[in-house]
């Protein structure tokens, strides 16, 4: 083998590698965004239930005080 040969294994070493490790980088930073989102989405359900729930209660006061004029 000639330096040129090795010359060009390592150059073909190091851009096979940097691919290899973009991938696996694009992979995390895609499987992190796809975990935020779906955190994102539990919470606001869990915030439009409490929401639901509140407003509920608020419809069932006001229930009960027109009953208290109406007696």
């Amino acid at each position: 083998m000639t330096g040129t040969d090795i010359g060009t294994l390592a150059l073909a070493a190091v851009a096979v590698l940097g691919c290899i490790s973009s991938v696996l980088l694009l992979a995390f930073r895609v499987g992190r965004l796809t975990g935020m989102t779906e955190a994102r989405m539990a919470h606001s359900e869990a915030d439009r239930t409490r929401i639901w729930q509140a407003i509920g209660a608020l419809v069932s006061k006001v229930d009960r005080h027109i009953e208290g004029h109406r007696m």
